[in-house]
């Protein structure tokens, strides 16, 4: 069942909501990750690859997928409240804009997967460690464009609280924003956080995601990371990887004294 704040009242009406924007936005910037990967290694995008193997529904999507991939850097234009209505709007087809974000959201995640497996794929054994490593930095520096972006008006005395970390991060690509519930807090204090990650790879229903969701869930793990670096140089992200279904991956944020 969708969120009530979700919900319009007549079907052929193609307005977006708020929830509706910050949910594009937040897609758009995880895509960011899959395309400072390909920029990074010099690579081409793999839209016209993925169309072979994959459900219709992915297919069709890929090419709105492109035009928003045209809009690369996004994190820099998507800082715009007006560029991320405009671009959102633009992209409006006569259904339903929560069809439309559904579909565009299950094409990001398995463009990144599957983006990710090829990339660690076609890498020689004795070169996966430090390609992993140049990914994960990529990741990095995502996440904290995107928390600079975001958050450059949060004052000093606000970023020494994780509280006010975490309300930052609610709002993150990564959280599940607006309509999962992608945290769970077992633990909120000024200098400690302890997550449950409801919304990691690890949690997908889709099965490009979980085939690689070890290597992805490292992947957000650095850009959380990086995400926090800038609010806040002093966080320390313990991250627990968990490939056990029954057992939820899990995050730990101190502060460095």
């Amino acid at each position: 069942m969708q969120p009530t704040h979700l919900t319009r009242s007549s079907w052929n009406i193609r307005e977006a909501t708020a929830q509706h924007y910050q949910w594009f936005k937040n897609m758009a910037e995880l895509h960011e990750i899959t395309l400072n990967w390909l920029e990074k290694l010099g690579m081409e995008k793999p839209g016209h690859l993925l169309q072979r193997g994959v459900s219709p529904d992915i297919a069709d999507t890929l090419g709105i997928l492109e035009r928003i991939s045209e809009q690369h850097p996004g994190t820099k234009d998507f800082s715009s409240p007006d560029h991320v209505k405009k671009s959102l709007d633009a992209l409006l087809d006569d259904t339903d804009p929560e069809d439309l974000l559904s579909r565009l959201e299950h094409t990001v995640e398995v463009v990144q997967a599957w983006t990710l497996a090829h990339i660690l794929g076609q890498t020689k054994d004795t070169n996966r460690i430090a390609s992993r490593n140049q990914l994960e930095q990529v990741a990095w520096n995502s996440g904290r464009h995107c928390s600079k972006t975001r958050w450059k008006n949060l004052g000093p005395h606000q970023r020494g609280d994780l509280r006010n970390l975490l309300m930052t991060y609610r709002n993150s690509p990564l959280s599940g924003y607006p309509y999962k519930r992608g945290l769970l807090v077992k633990r909120a204090a000024p200098e400690e956080i302890w997550l449950e990650l409801l919304n990691c790879p690890h949690r997908s229903a889709r099965v490009e995601v979980k085939t690689g969701a070890h290597d992805l869930c490292l992947i957000h793990r650095s850009w959380t990371q990086g995400f926090l670096y800038e609010l806040n140089s002093r966080v320390i992200v313990d991250h627990q990887v968990s490939d056990d279904p029954t057992v939820r991956c899990e995050q730990r944020w101190t502060l460095l004294r």
